[in-house]
């Protein structure tokens, strides 16, 4: 069996909505604030944006099948390369920063993984999907679909603000 490529049409889509102006900053706030997982945010907006449609029910599917392997890798990995960042002794030690390098790149060949598991269950969903493509609403409500179930409650106002921007970068993005 082939392996299959970790950069599908949706790594390109996040690669480029992660570098329009404030998404990276929302998606920070994001995940800092409310415990949202970006791969999957990122990943319910495209998904949206092909025409499928994505509420609670499919944020929970999408989460299901990445929940184990964001607790067990990317997680521990994260925290590793952020204790090192924050650490003040780490910064007199001369390797360090490499090491903290490689750390990174784990973190994110960990989260290339993920959005491989995403794009499957994506292109899953988007075989039994008569939609229309996705617009700036399709984005608000899977944003928010997304935020609400890492967060437990409807998003509140500093989350619709990063909302707003990954839904008018999205719509930046496809042209709708």
């Amino acid at each position: 069996m082939a392996e299959e490529p970790l950069h599908s049409d949706l790594w390109h889509f996040m690669e480029r909505i992660y570098a329009a102006p404030g998404v990276a900053t929302a998606c920070l706030r994001l995940q800092d604030r409310n415990g949202v997982d970006v791969p999957l945010l990122l990943a319910s907006i495209y998904a949206a944006g092909t025409g499928c449609p994505v509420g609670s029910e499919e944020v929970q599917r999408f989460d299901r099948i990445c929940a184990d392997w964001r607790r067990e890798v990317i997680h521990p990995l994260r925290r590793v390369r952020r204790r090192m960042k924050q650490s003040e002794w780490m910064q007199t030690l001369e390797p360090a920063p490499e090491f903290r390098e490689n750390v990174k790149r784990l973190e994110l060949r960990g989260e290339q993984i993920q959005v491989l598991m995403l794009w499957q269950a994506i292109e899953e969903l988007s075989r039994g999907s008569s939609d229309p493509k996705g617009d700036g609403t399709a984005y608000r409500r899977a944003a928010g679909a997304v935020v609400a179930h890492f967060y437990g409650a409807a998003p509140e106002s500093g989350a619709l603000e990063d909302i707003e921007t990954l839904a008018c970068a999205a719509t930046a993005l496809t042209g709708l």
